[in-house]
């Protein structure tokens, strides 16, 4: 997913901290594991 930027900072105000990382940490990392995976396998232009 090429989106112009190299860095993606989250900042959490939830007083719910190790929620947010447990919840980000099993669905949101895998996404953007497996987006970037596919990404790897398409051909370049």
């Amino acid at each position: 997913m090429e989106l112009g930027f190299d860095e993606l900072i989250l900042h959490n105000v939830n007083r719910q901290q190790q929620q947010f990382i447990e919840v980000f940490g099993e669905k949101v990392l895998p996404a953007l594991t497996q987006t970037r995976a596919m990404e790897a396998t398409l051909p370049t232009k």
